[in-house]
């Protein structure tokens, strides 16, 4: 059995750094290095992402820090729950996700410091299978179930000022760090004459990077934000030892539009691209990563009253190209939602839930992805 546990440790290491099929997965969405959340609150997740730009709790533009108007803290918390079709069947999984923290602390009239945490990739899937392996010239049943935990996460440092009333600007500076732990466990049928094989890798991931974001109020009624992300390193270690791979960080740029001119709303619309190519080399020889466009529009409308308090009701659709393969097709993602959020407690909480709906498709296969994400925020300010 000794003999068996050597190249379960190799292939273990090798997925790690690989793109699984989407049919050893049982999901399009989480290749590669896993699925990108898209680092967007669940106030603007409502509107369809296209707030996104200027959502001072979405982490992105760190010149929309402004809007805040206060110090507060915010926390988010989005299960999804998915199904996909691949050749005739059908396979149900569903993955806890708690994809953002922030706080926001006002330091001066107009200046506002932030810390937040955020899921960049989020790489949680497991999977089983079955074969006869020949052991000693006796044939057993396999069962190998593979499994891995963990994300890649975005700790942002940032601060944001008015330079005048129609101006804001932002700067951050973002840590890149997280982990993938893969758990391999190879059971037999004939249990009481073979002991199973357990054995864990854990992939960890360290770099940084730099944004910065200005929004600027043209005329009465617009808002035009545009933020980046850019630079810094990536590297991958094999149990807290081994460097195994460097690449560049993605660069990211967005833009957001939106209308102002009615009470309480805004109508979006949003455009971001992300070089997720810069990744490649952080796989095996032959792991591709393709560069996406994530485009949505959206509105956030003043509704009717809860008590003293107005209702925001949200809707969106938003479409955007996932950053990693599925079997060498690319992954397309599009979506609509429902949202809407209120305050409580004087003005001092702030609860926020959203719904979305999404499909996921790859051209070249045979394989369709549905899912359900609820959305629920909570910003609690002094």
């Amino acid at each position: 059995m000794r003999a068996l546990t050597a190249p379960l440790v190799v292939a273990g290491a090798a997925l790690l750094l690989a793109a699984p099929a989407a049919h050893a997965q049982g999901t399009l969405s989480t290749q590669g290095f896993g699925y990108p959340p898209g680092q967007i609150s669940t106030r603007s997740q409502g509107a369809g992402a296209a707030t996104a730009e200027i959502d001072p709790v979405s982490p992105l533009n760190p010149a929309s820090l402004v809007n805040w108007g206060t110090s507060a803290v915010f926390f988010q918390a989005s299960p999804e729950y998915r199904t996909i079709d691949i050749g005739g069947e059908s396979q149900k999984s569903s993955t806890q996700r708690y994809p953002l923290a922030i706080g926001a602390l006002r330091v001066g009239p107009a200046t506002y410091l932030s810390l937040s945490t955020s899921t960049y990739l989020d790489r949680t899937w497991g999977t089983t299978t079955e074969t006869l392996i020949d052991i000693g010239g006796a044939t057993v049943m396999s069962t190998t179930a593979l499994a891995s935990q963990g994300a890649i996460n975005d700790v942002r440092l940032a601060a944001a000022h008015a330079v005048r009333d129609w101006l804001r600007v932002g700067l951050g500076a973002h840590a890149i760090v997280g982990r993938n732990r893969l758990s391999i466990v190879n059971t037999f049928g004939d249990s009481s004459a073979f002991t199973p094989i357990v054995d864990t890798s854990t992939i960890a991931y360290g770099g940084g990077a730099f944004s910065a974001g200005a929004e600027a109020r043209v005329g009465e009624h617009w808002s035009v934000a545009a933020s980046t992300r850019f630079g810094g390193k990536i590297s991958t270690r094999l149990n807290d030892s081994t460097t195994l791979s460097r690449a560049n960080m993605p660069t990211r740029f967005g833009v957001g539009v939106g209308y102002l001119g009615l009470r309480g709303s805004v109508l979006a619309v949003r455009a971001a691209h992300e070089s997720w190519s810069n990744l490649s080399s952080l796989g095996q020889p032959g792991f591709t990563a393709h560069d996406g466009w994530d485009l949505s529009a959206g509105a956030d409308v003043a509704g009717p009253r809860f008590g003293r308090n107005v209702v925001q009701l949200r809707a969106g659709v938003r479409r955007r190209t996932l950053p990693f393969e599925a079997a060498g097709s690319d992954v397309d993602e599009n979506s609509f939602s429902l949202g809407a959020g209120t305050m409580f407690a004087n003005g001092r909480v702030v609860g926020d839930i959203a719904v979305i709906r999404s499909s996921r498709t790859a051209a070249d296969i045979d394989a369709h992805e549905r899912a359900w994400t609820l959305s629920f925020g909570l910003a609690i300010q002094p």
